[in-house]
């Protein structure tokens, strides 16, 4: 395949190189300009879009939205060699205190029991301080590594400077530094897990460890019990003290405490189905098919007054024609891999004020 190279010009430090780009990519596209994906250490540090036209003259160029669900994929590899390997970090009490105090360690427990996500910060995914601490929470909480979130230092200060409300629910910890960033729970919510902790290090083994992880697992069990009685406390204390005679310390007013943060956060994977069908239900079906207009700018998208409409034309640009169905759900892939929320009945009404606009035409 020929290609041709093709200087590109970073829009956020200026530095520039050539790029090789395949020849076909670009005179095969009937109009408009194509987007070429510029990735990081490519040009420069950073990672962006050029658009070039057909006479391979790059028009503009479009700096990547930063993206949880993006950062995530980038180590989800690096993460699984973790784990494949756990077997040569030593995630005993001892070790693991040496990179994070027990009070943190017991709030990191906490939000993995209640499904609030956490989100590491690390520079270097190969140090064993990040090793113990990852697998140590893993072995406890298997789920943890499909839903945590890891950045280097730069990476966060720019993210949480620009997109600090996406980072609310999340706990942070500063893996590096060991040092909490941020707790969604107060330190005092996190004190039954310290009866975890003591039992590790009354003896600190293998076998403690999973006697431990036990304890955890009877702490889910107990939870979803505990959501399907309608009683309080003291009754279900009562209730489950004689069912369960050999776990009678697990239904402390502590671990109570723990059950009811889980109880009151987590949602059950069939309603959370149920709510997505609705939702789908209630989207508008058009049959139109929608062109771009490959004579507007393509910063057109950039500059709309909302996340909605930005995302609409961008979609529209980038597939040239597209159904409603199909920008819907390019919306939603967007909205689930970029944490965004998008009113999906504002699609209508946005592309007719595009088409009178001059952005897209209507078939």
């Amino acid at each position: 395949m020929s290609e041709k190279r093709i200087m590109v010009v970073c829009p956020v430090c200026s530095k520039s190189g050539r790029i090789p780009v395949p020849t076909a990519v670009i005179t095969e596209k009937d109009s408009g300009a194509t987007s070429v994906y510029i990735p990081r250490d490519l040009v420069c540090p950073h990672e962006f879009y050029a658009y070039i036209d057909k006479n391979f003259k790059v028009r503009d160029y479009l700096v990547l939205e930063y993206s949880l669900k993006a950062e995530a994929l980038k180590i989800k590899s690096k993460l699984n060699f973790l784990l494949k390997k756990k077997e040569t970090f030593d995630i005993s009490l001892k070790n693991l205190l040496n990179f994070i105090n027990e009070r943190d360690f017991r709030s990191l427990l906490l939000s993995c029991f209640v499904e609030s996500p956490i989100l590491f910060i690390e520079d270097d995914l190969d140090s064993e301080r990040f090793g113990v601490l990852f697998n140590a929470l893993a072995w406890f909480f298997p789920k943890m590594p499909e839903t945590c979130i890891i950045m280097n230092p730069p990476s966060y200060l720019e993210f949480n400077d620009k997109q600090s409300e996406k980072l609310k629910n999340y706990s942070i910890f500063n893996v590096l530094y060991k040092i909490s960033v941020q707790k969604p729970f107060g330190d005092s919510s996190s004190e039954a897990f310290q009866e975890v902790l003591d039992s590790l290090r009354e003896k600190d083994s293998k076998l403690s460890l999973i006697y431990a992880k036990n304890t955890i697992d009877y702490i889910l069990k107990f939870t979803d019990e505990f959501e399907s009685m309608n009683t309080d406390d003291k009754n279900f204390q009562k209730i489950m003290k004689k069912k369960y005679p050999d776990q009678e310390n697990l239904f402390s007013f502590r671990w109570i405490e723990v059950m009811h943060l889980r109880k009151d956060l987590w949602k059950e994977p069939e309603a959370k189905s149920e709510t997505k069908a609705e939702a789908k239900a209630e989207k508008p079906k058009i049959d139109h098919l929608y062109f771009y207009n490959s004579a507007i700018h393509v910063r057109t998208a950039e500059n709309q007054d909302t996340d909605i409409k930005k995302h609409v034309l961008q979609i529209i640009r980038g597939e040239t024609v597209v159904s409603m169905a199909g920008i819907i759900n390019h919306l939603e892939k967007r909205a689930y891999e970029r944490t965004l929320e998008f009113d999906y009945n504002l699609v209508p009404d946005i592309l007719e004020e595009f088409k009178d606009k001059g952005y897209i035409t209507i078939t």
